[in-house]
């Protein structure tokens, strides 16, 4: 049976050590210039969803934006507990185009 790793990362202690990201995250979608039916692969997913209660989380921006055409968001973090944060904060926002999967970049 294969060990499994310890989860080093909280949403709680990144939003503490990164509260710039959502700050951040308006600025960072109009920078990018998401387009409604683009599909977006987004690595390291959880991090940028540290509070879900904050406006202008990053996949929620993302999300807002591709659910006015066809585009999807899929969202890789090795973190359980950062995938449940980003599954919590589109789920709060009403969107049905973003997928994650607890995964490392590494494994792909």
């Amino acid at each position: 049976m294969a060990e499994q790793k310890e989860d080093k990362w909280s949403s709680e202690a990144y939003q503490h050590s990164a509260s710039f990201v959502p700050k951040l995250a308006t600025k960072v979608v109009q920078w990018l210039d998401v387009q409604k039916d683009d599909v977006i692969l987004d690595v390291g997913c959880g991090e940028h969803q540290a509070n879900v209660q904050a406006d202008g989380i990053l996949d929620v921006e993302f999300g807002k934006v591709l659910s006015q055409g066809k585009g999807s968001l899929h969202g890789i973090d090795a973190s359980p507990g950062m995938i449940s944060a980003a599954k919590k904060a589109v789920s709060a926002a009403g969107l049905s185009n973003c997928e994650f999967e607890g995964t490392a970049l590494y494994s792909l």
